[in-house]
């Protein structure tokens, strides 16, 4: 399967900054925690929220595809793509919650194995999204905006009852946990449209002539997108301003998902025109994508290293060394014989591949 290389440079920009976010997170002293907050509140819209929309992206190219391939067989494999794809969702939450238990083991605390990180997002999504991708890009555009508005309207009408004993305490407990991440109905609408533009990604690419190609690319997804981003760029801005830096805000939200859109169209735009292949130091960032889950898990183990250590000062060289000797390390794996065996996402499309295959045949058999 092609892969295109807009995406993976930034996928690999989210894990870098995700990396290096956890690292001020971890690593400042008390005193400079300061520093922490004001670089997140404007740095991560390359964050957890860059990551949940390019995997809706992603997700959609992926799963056009392998209808594409079912229906040259004649049809008989779509029951198998939708088998495959709740299979790497299945797993794809067993991940996340192996990851909440281990976090919630080290902070002693077992509520934690409930937690809106980015892969407990991501994965709650891929199940949300199945139903979905069949529809058209305009009802998942207008659903992903009544949920952005509707999130809003619960979490005003849950908040009051955060640890509270009782079914609205629950509710808040299931749906936002700790609204400083990755709160699934904050979260989804950014999936949803990713899986828009991975619509558009994929239809344009099956265009063989270049001026028609691009053509409909500046029409269908540059313009659109540049628009639309701007709206929600401007409107995050402008509405109650200044608290739409206040990080996780209904405001940043939208200023958020409009930057996304923003930097993906023109990113995806210059993949088309074949820009990107000439940037050979876009290479580093593939290995980030590549193994993007493998690295989210196990860049946690940095947790120990200066833990409440350094000062606002020492800490950014600190983290540009300690993340470029992470790249390295991710492209020797990249070049050597366990090249897939570490990345986790290839290790979990094997399995989901071959349990469905073992059910097909046991249908077949039958």
């Amino acid at each position: 399967m092609k892969r295109f290389k807009s995406i993976d440079l930034l996928r690999g920009l989210s894990m870098v900054w995700m990396i290096y976010g956890h690292i001020m997170d971890w690593w400042l002293e008390p005193s400079s925690y300061w520093f922490y907050h004001c670089i997140r509140a404007m740095g991560d819209v390359f964050g957890s929220g860059s990551f949940i929309f390019l995997s809706g992206i992603s997700t959609m190219i992926s799963y056009r595809r392998r209808n594409e391939r079912a229906l040259s067989s004649g049809g008989s494999d779509f029951s198998q793509v939708r088998t495959e794809y709740l299979f790497r969702a299945f797993f794809f939450l067993l991940v996340a919650f192996g990851y909440n238990f281990i976090v919630s083991i080290m902070a002693m605390n077992f509520f934690l194995i409930w937690n809106w990180f980015v892969l407990q997002t991501v994965a709650f999504s891929l199940f949300l999204a199945w139903p979905l991708l069949k529809s058209s890009k305009l009802v998942r555009i207008i659903l992903g905006a009544l949920i952005m508005i509707g999130n809003q309207i619960l979490l005003a009408f849950l908040l009051p009852y955060e640890g509270e004993a009782n079914i609205l305490g629950v509710l808040f407990h299931i749906f936002y946990t700790n609204i400083k991440l990755d709160p699934i109905f904050s979260f989804f609408p950014f999936f949803l449209i990713g899986t828009v533009l991975g619509d558009l990604v994929h239809d344009l690419s099956k265009i063989e002539h270049s001026e028609e190609q691009m053509t409909l690319v500046r029409k269908q997804l540059l313009f659109p997108s540049l628009i639309l981003g701007t709206i929600l760029y401007l409107t995050g801005i402008v509405y109650l301003f200044p608290t739409f830096i206040h990080h996780r805000t209904f405001p940043w939200l939208i200023y958020d998902l409009g930057f996304i859109l923003i930097v993906s169209s023109m990113f995806i735009s210059l993949d088309f025109l074949g820009a990107l292949d000439r940037k050979k130091s876009y290479k580093s960032l593939f290995y980030f994508s590549y193994y993007s889950i493998s690295a989210y898990l196990a860049h946690n183990l940095l947790f120990f290293v200066f833990t409440q250590k350094l000062n606002w000062i020492l800490l950014t060289p600190a983290a540009f060394i300690t993340i470029i000797l992470v790249g390295v390390l991710l492209r020797a794996l990249y070049k050597s014989k366990y090249r897939e065996d570490v990345s986790l996402k290839v290790q979990i499309g094997k399995i989901a591949l071959y349990l469905t295959k073992k059910i097909e045949n046991r249908k077949l058999s039958l």
